[in-house]
Parts: structure tokens; sequence; C-alpha cells
């Protein structure tokens, strides 16, 4: 408990930080992405569904998230300034514009005009929209941009050039997956790389083979193959319990959006 004081002091200090890099990412044009669909499914002793509720937004959640996208891409940055032809890094593509239409019908409809030429404008059109009769219209128009984004991958620098490895959510021009190595391969392959920029082990064979452009090019492929089927599964099985759950309920009234 004579701990709590300082903790707290240095909490502070980190969400103070957190958001001085937010708003700095913000004014390079990153781009604030919702997902409705994201719940917090709880199950009772018998492994039913007891409950399902939506994720609590708090400011301790954007404080971590804000210094796990520092770490990364400070990773990404330091591994490519040693190996700029073979470090994983990931690259987030700018959206066909097409794939708009919807998200700019729909904010028309609702009184709102929203520009896509560019992260920046987008970021800033979202930021507008707002309703204040209505919380749901934002978090609706965020979800609907979410929708219209390409697929972020991991990839290999020697195949592309520099200019393509922006990340258009975060509006980062480094950007890897470093802080989770515990549940992501990619992270490990970082980690791995991190290491032997720093000590420089350019002896060690196993080393030498990670580092082989057309090697990492295959692994990053792979990777991104099992990303996007392990998010697919992530979906199937949030859809299944919430059809279990609403199945045993009777006389089940909620309030609901459709869009």
């Amino acid at each position: 408990e004579e701990d709590l004081p300082e903790l707290k002091k240095c909490l502070t200090a980190l969400q103070q930080f957190a958001r001085l890099v937010r708003q700095r990412r913000t004014k390079a044009g990153a781009v604030e992405l919702e997902a409705l669909d994201e719940v917090k499914i709880k199950l009772d002793e018998s492994k039913e569904v007891k409950e399902i509720e939506t994720k609590q937004d708090l400011e301790i959640h954007h404080t971590v998230a804000e210094w796990m996208i520092f770490a990364n891409s400070a990773v990404a940055t330091k591994i490519y300034d040693c190996y700029p032809r073979s470090a994983i890094l990931r690259r987030h593509p700018f959206p066909k514009l097409d794939n708009f239409k919807a998200l700019i019908h729909v904010a028309e409809s609702m009184g709102f005009t929203m520009k896509v030429d560019s992260n920046h404008a987008l970021a800033d059109s979202l930021e507008k929209a707002v309703d204040p009769s209505d919380p749901y219209v934002n978090l609706l128009l965020r979800a609907m941009a979410t929708k219209a984004m390409e697929e972020a991958v991991y990839f290999s620098t020697g195949s592309f050039e520099p200019a393509d490895f922006v990340h258009y959510g975060l509006a980062l021009q480094f950007y890897t997956h470093f802080t989770s190595p515990i549940r992501r391969y990619a992270d490990i392959l970082a980690h791995r790389m991190l290491l032997l920029a720093i000590e420089q082990e350019k002896s060690n064979q196993a080393y030498q083979q990670l580092m082989e452009h057309k090697k990492l090019a295959q692994l990053c492929t792979h990777l991104n193959e099992r990303h996007r089927a392990s998010k697919l599964v992530q979906s199937d099985s949030s859809d299944w319990f919430r059809a279990l759950y609403i199945r045993k309920k009777e006389n089940l009234i909620e309030d609901a959006i459709i869009y």
C-alpha cells in the first residue's frame, strides 16, 4: 500500500504521455476504427453462455494500446534500419475508394459529409460526424469505415518500396507486431530480429537463415493466411455463442441497431 501513491503517479504520467503520442498520430491522419461486433462472452460452470456484454472502453485501455503501438513502431524502425531488405513489418494498404460507397451514402442520409481521399480526411470527417442526441451514430459510421478497410498484412521489406510500407489506419511509416510473442509467431520473428540487430550476432546460422528475404516472404504469406483464418474462427465462434445464448432465452427483447 505504501507504493500506491508512486504507482498512481507513474500511471498518470504514462496516460498523459500516451495522449500526446496519440495526438501526434491523429495529426498525421490516424483513423480511430470501431468494431461493433466485439463482445465478451461469460460462461457458467457447465460451460453454458451466462452473459454477453460489450467490452468496456476505459482510459487505461487506450493508454496500454498507445504504448504497444509505440513499441511496435520503434522495433519496426530498428529492424528495418539494420535489415532494410529482410525485416518483417506490417503494412495496411490504402483502401479502394469504392469501398467507401456505403459509408458515404449512410453518412449523407444522416446529414454528414464523408471525405475519403486520404486517411487524414477520413479521420477528420469521422470526428465531425457526431449526433449529440444519439451516441451510436458515430460508432456506426466508424464501424462502417472499419468494414471498408483493406486487410493489414505481414511482409518482408524486400518485397516493397519504402513508400508502400505505410500503415494507413495508424498513420505510421514503419510498424510490426512485437508486443504479443506468447500468442503470435510474427512477434517471435520480430523479437529474434531485434535481438540480432542489438547484438549483431551475424555468425549465428539460424539468424542468417531468418534474414533471407525469400524465406521470410514465404513465412509472411503463411502468417497472413493463418491470421486471416484465426479472425474467421473468432468471428464464427462469437456468432455461435450468441446464437446459443439467444436460443435459450424466452421472450428476449433488446434494443438493436441494424446496419
